[in-house]
């Protein structure tokens, strides 16, 4: 019962009195880390909920460090609530994907060109747009190529439609492999016409939303064939830490090996940065390693992520 009035006095505090959390502790004479503690704890049994059409004018403490630490626009920490783990995945996909939308529907106009990167994180958060403006010229653009031969759909082709049924306009696929056996076969592949209008999109795109993988067996990229096992265990003894938009980079964001960066289609990264809203959606802890080097490279400037992941990378 102490804890429980100790929690709606911070609530109190924070979000009613503006008070800092440190002046908070301060006042209550408890420390720094048991008040955000409380707070989150607060959160997480929606104690308090404060919601708003325009997601950039409400940040609580954390978001705040967030930004200031990685130089981001903005920063978005969601929570599944008090959802059992079996419930916390669905959970979570319904608020990463309700923070995404709030943002589109913040930032999309008219003529806007849209980057999306496949896989399943992404498309959840596809499956939940919506809005009632009405945009034109409007394109969606895929960012990487696909894996035909995949065992778990990367949802390419479903994530553009689902963009596209919502804000209108029209999807522009990337007809091409991920990876390709050689740097001859990406040249040919770039000179096709339908290719090389996606890759003429990329230079106009000013939104762009993506997530980052791990470098794991598991990869989607290992699981369709496109890089052999054995591969995998060679990027990350050579350093890799993860892949963005089907990147493979090294801690500090760089090429992790330029003979498979010389064979994958997808849009440059110097390109990617650019880009005027570059939107990093993350589920999960592990793939920490990899978001680090994307937040250090910048190829991030929004960030949407999970609250036991932006715990963890708080806690760092």
């Amino acid at each position: 019962m102490v804890r429980d009035h100790l929690k709606l006095e911070v609530v109190r505090l924070y979000y009613l009195e503006n008070l800092s959390q440190s002046q908070i502790a301060k006042q209550m004479d408890i420390s720094r880390s048991y008040v955000s503690k409380l707070l989150i704890e607060a959160r997480k049994e929606k104690l308090i909920e404060i919601r708003s059409s325009n997601p950039w004018l409400i940040e609580t403490e954390e978001e705040k460090y967030l930004r200031k630490k990685y130089g981001l626009k903005k920063a978005f920490m969601v929570s599944a609530g008090r959802k059992k783990e079996d419930g916390k995945k669905e959970a979570y996909y319904q608020e990463l994907g309700r923070v995404l939308n709030d943002i589109l529907n913040a930032i999309v106009k008219d003529g806007d060109t849209i980057g999306v990167a496949w896989g399943r994180t992404i498309y959840e958060c596809s499956k939940r747009l919506s809005t009632e403006q009405e945009y034109k010229d409007i394109k969606v653009v895929q960012l990487c190529g696909g894996l035909s031969q995949n065992q778990n759909s990367t949802f390419s082709g479903e994530i553009s439609k689902n963009f596209v049924s919502v804000l209108g306009g029209d999807a522009y696929a990337m007809t091409a492999p991920a990876i390709v056996e050689n740097k001859a076969y990406k040249d040919i592949f770039l000179k096709e016409h339908g290719i090389s209008q996606v890759m003429q999109l990329w230079e106009n795109m000013n939104i762009a939303v993506f997530t980052v993988g791990k470098c794991e067996q598991q990869s989607s990229l290992v699981r369709s064939g496109y890089i052999p096992e054995e591969m995998i265990e060679h990027l990350k003894n050579t350093g890799a830490v993860g892949e963005v938009c089907t990147h493979f980079i090294d801690k500090e964001g760089r090429c992790a090996n330029q003979d498979l960066e010389d064979r994958t289609i997808a849009v440059p990264m110097e390109q990617l940065k650019k880009c005027e809203f570059r939107i990093a959606v993350i589920l999960g802890e592990k793939r920490l390693e990899t978001l680090r080097a994307v937040l250090h490279a910048g190829y991030a400037n929004v960030l949407i992520i999970d609250e036991e992941a932006a715990e963890k990378l708080i806690q760092e």
